[in-house]
């Protein structure tokens, strides 16, 4: 349950990230901290959180590719034109369930 709930919830705000940034004309950024166990979204080039998210106990997240080579690793731009990097969000457990996030460049986001 933790598992597909915590896959939701990054869904809800990867979505909400899109939207924001096209709404406000900005770039805005998902990052996934592991070492503070968080993930949440910035502005471009600033470290203050607009929201972040704890990673529940058990629950491990992590970016498995991005378009962007010069990119920083666990971090996925959303443009003001609707674009998004290309990536792919893998949540998983312990147990050896997982749930993925494809993210495309045209925008599509789905929990796959």
């Amino acid at each position: 349950m933790k598992l597909k709930n915590t896959a939701k919830k990054i869904v809800q705000l990867l979505k909400y990230a899109q939207e924001r940034a096209i709404s406000e004309g900005v770039t805005l950024e998902f990052f996934i901290n592991n070492e503070e166990r968080i993930y949440g979204i910035t502005h471009k080039d600033q470290n203050k959180p607009i929201k972040r998210y704890k990673i529940p106990d058990q629950i491990f997240v992590e970016q498995k590719e991005s378009l962007r080579k010069a990119q920083s690793k666990d971090k996925i731009k959303f443009y003001p034109d609707g674009r998004i990097d290309k990536a792919l969000i893998r949540i998983y457990n312990k147990k050896g369930q997982e749930l993925r996030i494809s993210i495309a460049i045209t925008g599509k986001i789905t929990l796959l």
